[in-house]
Formats: structure tokens, sequence, C-alpha cells
């Protein structure tokens, strides 16, 4: 629950206005996000929701999910130009695949 001074996250949310988180390890791994479900998040601290959505960019050339980080899948962008796509997922720590 929200204290009276907390003002809850919007439900919607301006693509536009995400900023967009990049992760880049080198010329190979790389890709960015923008969190697109910040009540949800923020419900999920607090109350167990698990469901969140993000919009993502894959650079040309580049895969997403590197080696050593735990994560048990990636995906790859081998054309010319940024690959976007819409993720949905549980934001479970210990979900391989959906």
């Amino acid at each position: 629950m929200n204290s009276p001074d907390t003002i809850p996250p919007s439900l919607v949310v301006n693509v536009a206005d995400v900023p967009e988180t990049v992760q880049m390890d080198d010329a190979h791994w790389g890709s960015a996000f923008k969190p697109l479900t910040p009540a949800l998040d923020a419900l999920g601290r607090q109350d167990g929701v698990r469901l969140g959505m993000n919009l993502s960019r894959t650079p040309p050339g580049h895969s997403g999910c590197p080696a050593g980080t735990g994560t048990a899948h990636q995906i790859a962008n081998p054309y010319d130009e940024d690959l976007v796509y819409l993720g949905v997922e549980l934001n479970d720590p210990h979900e391989v695949c959906t």
C-alpha cells in the first residue's frame, strides 16, 4: 500500500517518455530496453505481482543475454537494422523461457 506522500506510478506510459536502459558489453553482446509497466513493477515489490512488459531493441550484429550472466536464452539480430520487439514476461528470476 502506498503512503499518503507517495504518488503511485501511472498505469499509462508514453513510450517516447520512457528512458531507455542500454546494456552493451562489447562488439557482439548488447541490447536496450524501455520498461512499459512501472505500475506493475511497483506492485511487484510489495504484492508479488510478476507480470512485466518491455520494448526491447537489439542493434544490428548484436545478441542479447551474454554468456556467463546466468541467463539461459538469447535473441540475435543478424540484420542491418535494429531488431525492436515487445517482450512480455513473468519477471521471475528463475524464469527460463516463456
